[in-house]
């Protein structure tokens, strides 16, 4: 299970696929996608429809079935107004969106599909869109510098060489409320990637050398096969052992810092393992498969209108209450405006949400034949 994994720096994240993560990934696989990924995926195509001009809105279904939410809206105008900024600069030129790339000028087995690029002569830009909740460094990101070599080569121009080519990277974030702007950019010149290019080819070759080492790290939390990776389970456990060990009160300065990098590096390796570990816990538990200590528990969803905005438009006005502005306002809000709780309760309804893992220590149980 070492063997095969990509060495730092990885393109195991989401949008990009390097050969050595694909092949531990299509061994390991997770069962099912998570919400967040399904979530993730649903805020993507708004992005795409948006750019394209047609219309979206909140409660829509996205292909993937998912709904969406206000929050995917508003982040699809911020992404699309930030490219539609540009249009003016562009003129003429095609504007790239959810098109896959081959970056074979890394290695030839190697693709990725960037959100939205657009290229004039000696300009590219490339966006990438994050609807988490983490915060993504746009300077040497490792994701969009391989994006670039794949536009570059699809434009047909040697990056290497090109030093009149600027190329402008830039991470929309709309849900990162760590700090910081949502759109944050990093410009540099084609010429100036050569050394980061050179890094990905060898890194690259070296993930499909049959003794390849596997060398973790904070990529591993986008990988799918985490779950089942020895590498990542071995880190985590160092992890965990450093959790429990003792260090002195008073650290100088020097052992300071190293000690609290360490520390936050142990913390990435814990959560890219759990979070693989829960996924798959929930996927055995949605198949009726006990697993100790924990339960899958189905979340309530918010209350929304069951019926169509007509017959909603309809009920406000025989009721003398503004229901519908542009579009119905809520059954909460309907109710503080007056509607009677009933009558909202026989036009409402509150879907099942997400389906969540808690831990379980064997209390409900106990409630539930005690009270039985």
């Amino acid at each position: 299970m070492s063997t095969h994994a990509p060495l730092a720096p990885s393109s195991a994240a989401r949008r990009v696929q390097c050969p050595g993560s694909r092949a531990l990934e299509e061994m390991y696989p997770e069962d099912q996608e998570s919400q967040a990924a399904k979530d993730g995926t649903a805020a993507h195509w708004a992005v795409a429809e948006m750019l394209a001009g047609r219309t979206i809105d909140t409660g829509q279904i996205a292909p993937n079935g998912v709904m969406l939410t206000d929050e995917m809206v508003e982040g699809a105008e911020l992404m699309t107004a930030d490219v539609r900024a540009t249009d003016a600069e562009f003129v003429g030129y095609t504007l790239h969106v959810e098109e896959t790339l081959s970056i074979a000028t890394i290695n030839p087995l190697c693709w990725g599909t960037p959100d939205t690029w657009r290229f004039k002569p000696y300009k590219l830009i490339i966006w990438d869109y994050k609807f988490g909740h983490r915060r993504v460094d746009v300077f040497e990101n490792w994701q969009v510098i391989e994006y670039a070599a794949g536009a570059l080569e699809a434009v047909g121009i040697n990056g290497v060489s090109d030093h009149r080519t600027q190329v402008e990277f830039r991470i929309v974030q709309p849900r990162c409320y760590s700090g910081g702007p949502p759109i944050t950019t990093w410009s540099c010149m084609a010429s100036e990637l050569r050394g980061y290019f050179n890094a990905l080819r060898l890194s690259e070759a070296k993930s499909l050398e049959a003794d390849a080492p596997c060398i973790v790290g904070p990529e591993c939390r986008d990988c799918r096969a985490r779950h089942a990776c020895r590498s990542a389970q071995s880190a985590a456990y160092a992890s965990m052992d450093v959790a429990y060990s003792n260090v002195p009160f008073d650290l100088p300065p020097d052992a300071l810092g190293a000690e609290l990098r360490y520390v936050d590096r142990a913390i990435a390796m814990l959560e890219a393992r759990r979070t693989g570990l829960a996924e798959q816990t929930l996927s055995l538990l949605k198949r009726g498969v006990a697993v100790p200590f924990y339960r899958a528990e189905p979340s309530q969803g918010r209350e929304r209108w069951a019926k169509p905005d007509e017959e909603i438009k309809a009920l406000g006005r025989m009721l003398g209450v503004p229901i519908v502005k542009e579009k119905p306002i809520t059954p909460k809000q309907a109710i503080d405006a007056g509607v009677p709780v009933d009558i909202v309760k026989s036009y409402a309804e509150i879907p099942i949400g997400e389906t969540k893992l808690k831990a379980d220590d064997g209390t409900q149980a106990r409630k539930v034949f005690s009270n039985s």
